[in-house]
């Protein structure tokens, strides 16, 4: 599956139930990892190993972490897994950007949409979860060049002759309690985890997986209901971990997987 892995094996770490620190590019991970980035964010990861494609750290007054974690199988991406963690506690908790998951990225109609969190005016603690499903169907060379993260991702592909899949179904998933602030983005290719094919560059309103068109495409229809009732639970059980410092778990989606 991966070139060279004899001669990488000095460089790949795989961990399962074990401290994890500082996540580093061309580390493998399975299990359950504790501490991302040293600070509170307990994950148990799918199952599968899950190696480090990207990292993007911006040190500012509260210090970010962005990371890409990919699963690869069969020479195809079959997931990946978008970290964002604010990793210095907040007195107040934090405001959510004007696009995010919380207003389902300025009400782009997802499949799935749900939102808790209750912005605050100062001297009170902004909170809550918030969720959306959705695909995009409209995946070309660029997409996502905006994240330096994604685009080391991209760079780790092309080195392997992986090509992004046309439609990736997103999982996205915002948790902010008054320590934390835990974006979790899970990107499944549905053509290899469950044999669906979609038609490649098709904007997000005329794609058969909107939530306008879905209903008359069987099989998306039942996958998509499958992503949904997962990423329901799966947003349930994460947000009472984050508040309890527990371990979020992302197993939920072993479901969606092949």
């Amino acid at each position: 599956m991966y070139k060279l892995i004899a001669s990488l094996s000095l460089l790949i770490f795989i961990s399962s139930n074990a401290h994890a620190g500082k996540l580093e590019k061309g580390e493998v991970y399975s299990g359950e990892i504790k501490k991302v980035e040293h600070y509170l964010y307990n994950l148990n990861l799918p199952k599968g190993d899950w190696e480090v494609f990207g990292i993007d750290r911006i040190l500012s007054h509260n210090n970010e972490s962005y990371i890409i974690l990919g699963q690869i199988i069969e020479n195809e991406l079959s997931a990946i897994i978008w970290l964002d963690f604010i990793t210095d506690p907040s007195e107040y908790g934090w405001y959510t950007p004007d696009s995010s998951v919380c207003n389902d990225w300025e009400d782009q109609n997802s499949n799935y949409h749900k939102s808790t969190y209750k912005r605050k005016l100062a001297n009170a603690v902004s909170k809550g979860s918030c969720i959306s499903v959705w695909v995009d169907n409209d995946i070309y060379e660029g997409s996502y060049d905006w994240a330096d993260e994604f685009e080391q991702a991209k760079n780790k592909l092309r080195s392997r002759n992986i090509e992004l899949p046309s439609a990736i179904l997103w999982i996205d998933q915002l948790l902010i309690t008054k320590e934390a602030y835990a974006g979790i983005f899970i990107g499944i290719n549905p053509k290899h985890n469950a044999d669906i094919y979609t038609r490649s560059r098709i904007g997000y309103t005329y794609s058969e997986w909107h939530s306008y068109n879905i209903d008359s495409y069987e099989r998306k229809k039942n996958y998509m209901d499958k992503a949904i009732n997962a990423s329901k639970a799966m947003n349930e059980q994460n947000y009472k971990a984050l508040e309890k410092r527990k371990v979020m778990d992302l197993r939920f989606i072993d479901r969606l997987l092949k």
